[in-house]
């Protein structure tokens, strides 16, 4: 069965998007925006149930996650999704408050696809989420020159 959602994809079956926020509003959000898009969600409130969730879910095609949470933090659960090798290649949106260089430098290190500082800006988050799952987004390098510069 295909699928077009709203931003003209045509997709075999529904991607699925795992949004690991620890604000249930943010996650509400984000949850709305994507389903309109024809996405599947599965979500967390926190890095460690993030975690438990991907385990549960390997098929996952994208990770929405935010930097500041409780129990574990963004920074460190994407770490240990990198050295996961069944989770290692889902690429990761950080979606967060934090735009400071030093984080900037961690999600470069870590290599997160893509990052956005909140609040939600509904076309420019589509944007870039299509773009990650159209694998049109590959790298840190390609994220800089497009969607944070």
């Amino acid at each position: 069965m295909k699928i077009k959602n709203k931003g003209g994809m045509t997709l075999e079956r529904a991607f699925k998007i795992c949004i690991i926020d620890d604000s249930k509003t943010v996650r509400d959000e984000l949850r709305t925006l994507l389903e309109k898009e024809k996405y599947e969600i599965v979500e967390a409130d926190d890095g460690l149930n993030g975690l438990k969730i991907l385990g549960q879910n390997r098929d996952v095609n994208l990770i929405v996650t935010d930097v500041n949470m409780p129990n574990m933090d963004g920074i460190i659960m994407c770490r240990k999704i990198k050295e996961d090798e069944l989770l290692k290649d889902i690429p990761i949106m950080m979606f967060t408050t934090q735009s400071g260089t030093a984080e900037l430098e961690q999600g470069k290190e870590i290599g997160i696809t893509s990052w956005l500082t909140k609040p939600l800006v509904p076309d420019k988050f589509l944007k870039v989420a299509n773009a990650i799952l159209n694998k049109k987004i590959m790298s840190w390098k390609s994220v800089l020159k497009k969607d944070i510069a």
